[in-house]
């Protein structure tokens, strides 16, 4: 679990690198930026707020060797002290050299080094990488003897952040801890892959949410498929999907099966459908593992549990199926009987 609320911005410095497939160029800066007490504070906010919900945990990695990839080797450098202002430098140098497609835009680039960042219980340092390309436009006002005048400028917005990622300072051997974002997912190929090299931990967080994508994809696609259920019946097993989440610490697939899917028959289609999943997605997810509250959280999300009957009714079901009968008329007309307790 990261926590960045006494976070410290340390150090920061800005380069603007361009697309050099357009022969545009790169601008490297000489020295760092010099920040008031305020500035900090709005520029550590503006850095960190896309992490401040935890997501995916990535690793850097190279097929032939850790140290041979350029991100993972020059944060490894800042934090043994190495020269900060050469090292960004070496990072935006990078970063320019993947710019292989003409639609990658170009824009400013800020390392920062942070301080004081709280991961799992205990407090280390961190690198960030961001960079901002869309610009905002905003009206300035001027002051002159003939009175006040209006321009219209464009700048950096705070609220813009286009890609960024934060590597901390922890399991430096396994290729450190890194939290990467993208604004709605834009250039991930090049930024995680081409300019990063990052792939997914295996970690709690990423094997719960992909167990509960592979129960929700298993209710809405292969079950109708295979066995007669109605919505209510789907829904029904969405629900105890996610609580049996909610209310356990420790995941086992068998324990899983029994308490949510019951039935024989469904639990041999559930472990085939999870085998298929993995194989055609390169998956291995653990028989056991500790359950991430967060990933639960993220993805109960989607998981819908609400039946839509044509324009007319939406009821959203939250708990015991038995109050809920399905049921059809003799003239064809289908209907749901719902019980309940008490009005409120």
């Amino acid at each position: 679990m990261i926590n960045l609320k006494d976070t410290i911005l340390t150090n920061c410095i800005i380069h603007k690198v361009g697309n050099k497939v357009k022969a545009e160029s790169i601008k490297l800066s000489k020295n760092e930026l010099s920040l008031n007490e305020d500035m900090e504070r709005q520029l550590r906010d503006y850095f960190l707020k896309p992490f401040a919900t935890p997501g995916d945990t990535f690793h850097f990695h190279h097929d032939i060797k850790l140290k041979m990839n350029e991100v993972y080797t020059c944060s490894d450098d800042i934090f043994e002290d190495e020269d900060f202002v050469k090292t960004s430098m070496d990072i935006a140098n990078h970063l320019y050299q993947q710019t292989r497609h003409p639609a990658i835009k170009s824009g400013e680039l800020f390392i920062a080094l942070f301080d004081e960042i709280m991961i799992d219980n205990a407090i280390c340092s961190g690198l960030g990488i961001f960079k901002s390309e869309r610009k905002e436009n905003f009206f300035k006002t001027t002051e002159s003897d003939k009175g006040i005048g209006l321009v219209m400028d464009s700048g950096l917005s705070q609220q813009k952040l286009d890609k960024g990622c934060l590597i901390l300072n922890d399991a430096a051997h396994e290729g450190f801890k890194v939290f990467s974002y993208e604004h709605n997912n834009a250039d991930t190929e090049y930024w995680r892959n081409d300019f990063l090299g990052i792939t997914l931990k295996h970690d709690t967080y990423f094997q719960t949410k992909e167990f509960l994508s592979i129960c929700k994809d298993f209710v809405k696609e292969r079950l109708p498929g295979e066995f007669e259920v109605t919505k209510a019946d789907q829904i029904d097993l969405l629900n105890k999907s996610v609580d049996y989440f909610k209310n356990t610490k420790e995941f086992k697939t068998n324990d899983f099966a029994n308490a949510v899917l019951g039935e024989p028959e469904l639990i041999k289609s559930f472990k085939k459908y999870k085998g298929e999943y993995e194989k055609e997605n390169d998956l291995d997810i653990d028989d056991s593992f500790s359950i991430s509250n967060q990933a639960v959280k993220t993805q109960a999300k989607t998981f819908k549990s609400i039946l839509k009957l044509d324009k007319n009714f939406h009821i959203y079901i939250h708990g015991n199926k038995n109050m809920i009968q399905h049921g059809v008329e003799k003239d064809g007309r289908k209907f749901y009987k719902i019980y309940y307790n008490e009005e409120k």
